[in-house]
């Protein structure tokens, strides 16, 4: 029989201890079960927090108990004020939907839509088509937070016959929207932390002022065309411009973006569209273009240009690599076809991997130091300034280049004609060129091991892991000390490209190094019912080498595992997941969550439960 201990005694051979008596233990489990209602009701009127939920509707008040739709969230009802948070339950919300919310200007004054205590929480627009975007932001001043946006439309490759009235070049018959769309009106938006798969296109960025994109995961996003002159890969992780007035600033920081059907993030644009004030920082591409062909598809990771000249851009700290080379596998911070590009900081980054691990080309003026890159069998880099650009204005130092002791220079910056810059010895590139002098170059691959933990600015523990692994041990040691964990504190590793799978590590933090495994294979599924060898070709995916692994930390609790708190498994902690763990302490039903494990179900399973159902943390061993 189950007994309830305190620190009260009872005889027991050795033990001293005391027992509550049955009438007692049942009126304080009854009395924790009234006062999580009576705080589960009072937490949810409060006018700063409001729930959406799977089953909400029009007619609820915004509470934990009568949630919201979703739309009805968007379109803020008037209990919805600025500094407000929008919680946004587990479970799957079908559809797209129109973002109206409104926030003020002030600090603070933000609507913040979020999932809930690190709940699951899915948008599958499927083949809706209501709005433009699966999240079409058409308000401001709002962070939307934590969100798994994607499609469960398998289909993404179409063919076509041009004519007059179809533009193969484009969408037809795709019924796949892109994750989110930014509109005019859309002032210092923030996406934070997302989860967008298997859409058209993972964000459209053109428009709106001061626009943020922090810590997304960004994968299988796009679709394929075949017939008349367009045929490949479409939609990319990101596609950015940003004009110069009103002025505006657009920053791209700690995303990880890979296998896609285009390139992975670019800023890009013709001769009407501008980019101004933009900023990457911290970001990971990898493998992009491999959905459309496999590895001899392999396209841009990154493409910083527009038609009308690049202004003020930075690209910092950023990880570029290729599992192959292949020629068209690069990043490209500039352009052939893009008369100019104006001014460029380009910092601390990594290329590794492809053809042409980056090239620089056309700018007025750009400082490119301390980058660190390598090609298997192509070129460390290739650089290409026009006759009318002064070198002068040009600072590429202190880079160190690995690789065949091959380089690219010239003035001769010809489109589809990689043979007109000519091919050179280091030596004979920093003389032609007058570049790189304290740079080095190295033939052959890299060697040892390099990490890079990066924290989430807002998330204290959360942090992206990137592991360069160039003797393929099976396993590499990590420091995690500077990622905001505490001593004590449980935390998960995950494999960003098998995200929602099991998690490679579960453990609790000590302040030692932990050891990740590289030996893995296991990835995603794509979303797709593939259509070869027409209309188009589909490449699927393979798991990067050991030689490359990216994973995400995540503190206990904000991860994707089910809470030992969620009872009955639907996503959430709520006051149903404290009736059942009452009814278990009490002896109605049996002990199935025991949380503590402890051997029982007693107070303080039912006290965790509580806690975890009023937005606390679920705290088990």
């Amino acid at each position: 029989m189950q007994r309830w201990v305190d620190n009260v005694s009872v005889r027991n051979g050795s033990n001293e201890r005391r027992v509550m008596s049955n009438e007692i233990q049942r009126a304080i489990v009854w009395v924790a079960l009234l006062i999580t209602q009576c705080s589960l009701l009072s937490a949810a009127a409060q006018a700063a927090d409001h729930f959406v939920a799977p089953n909400g509707t029009p007619q609820g008040d915004g509470s934990i108990l009568k949630p919201w739709d979703l739309q009805t969230a968007f379109n803020q009802p008037v209990s919805v004020k600025p500094g407000d948070t929008i919680w946004v339950r587990g479970g799957t919300y079908h559809g797209s939907y129109a973002c109206k919310l409104a926030g003020g200007s002030g600090s603070g004054q933000q609507i913040i839509v979020r999932n809930y205590q690190g709940e699951r929480a899915t948008i599958d627009s499927g083949t809706n088509e209501t709005y433009t975007a699966i999240i079409d932001v058409m308000g401001h001043d709002t962070w939307v937070w934590g969100l798994e946006l994607m499609s469960s439309n398998p289909i993404r490759q179409f063919s076509c016959t041009p004519s007059a009235t179809v533009n193969c070049s484009w969408q037809n018959g795709i019924q796949r929207l892109p994750g989110s769309i930014t509109e005019p009106q859309s002032n210092n938006t923030k996406f934070i932390n997302l989860v967008v798969h298997d859409t058209q296109q993972g964000f459209d960025c053109f428009k709106g002022s001061n626009v943020e994109i922090y810590g997304a995961l960004m994968y299988y996003n796009g679709w394929s065309s075949q017939g008349g002159t367009n045929n490949r890969g479409h939609g990319h992780a990101i596609y950015m411009q940003n004009p110069q007035t009103p002025p505006s600033y657009k920053l791209v920081a700690e995303t990880i973006a890979f296998d896609g059907f285009a390139i992975g993030q670019r800023v890009y644009g013709s001769g009407n569209a501008f980019a101004w004030n933009v900023e990457f920082r911290g970001n990971v591409s990898f493998d992009q273009g491999i959905l459309y062909g496999g590895y001899t598809g392999l396209w841009q990771n990154y493409l910083f240009t527009v038609g009308s000249g690049a202004h003020n851009m930075v690209f910092s700290e950023n990880h570029s690599y290729f599992s192959q080379d292949s020629i068209n596998g690069m990043v490209q911070l500039g352009y052939y076809w893009t008369p100019r590009d104006y001014n460029l900081i380009a910092q601390n980054n990594y290329f590794i991997g492809g053809n042409n691990p980056v090239e620089i080309l056309k700018w007025d003026q750009i400082s490119f130091t301390n980058n660190t890159t390598y090609s298997r069998t192509g070129f460390p880099i290739n650089v290409c300034i026009l006759q009318d650009q002064l070198l002068s204005n040009w600072a590429l130092d202190n880079n160190q280049y690995y690789g065949p002791n091959k380089f690219q220079f010239s003035h001769a910056c010809q489109p589809n004609n990689p043979t007109s810059m000519g091919s050179m010895p280091f030596s004979n590139y920093q003389q032609q060129s007058t570049l790189d002098a304290h740079s080095m170059a190295t033939q052959g691959p890299p060697t040892g091991t390099w990490t890079f933990v990066r924290p989430n600015k807002y998330e204290l523990g959360r942090a992206n892991i990137i592991i360069y692994n160039w003797d393929r041990l099976p396993n590499v040691s990590v420091d995690i000390s500077k990622s905001g964990l505490s001593i004590g504190q449980s935390f998960e590793i995950r494999d960003v490209q098998n995200f929602y799978g099991p998690p490679v590590l579960a453990e609790t933090y000590t302040g030692s190094p932990i050891t990740l495994p590289t030996n893995l294979t296991t990835i995603a599924p794509v979303v797709i019912t593939p259509l070869n060898p027409a209309p188009s070709p589909y490449a699927p995916p393979h798991h990067t080498p050991s030689e490359f692994q990216v994973f995400i930390l995540l503190p206990a609790g904000t991860g994707t595992a089910a809470s030992p708190c969620d009872i009955d498994g639907d996503g959430s902690t709520n006051v149903l997941d404290v009736q059942q763990e009452v009814n278990m302490a009490l002896g109605i039903s049996a002990c199935t969550a025991d949380i503590n494990k402890d051997s029982f179900c007693n107070i303080i399973d039912v006290q965790r439960v509580v806690n975890a159902a009023l937005g606390g943390s679920c705290v088990s061993p």
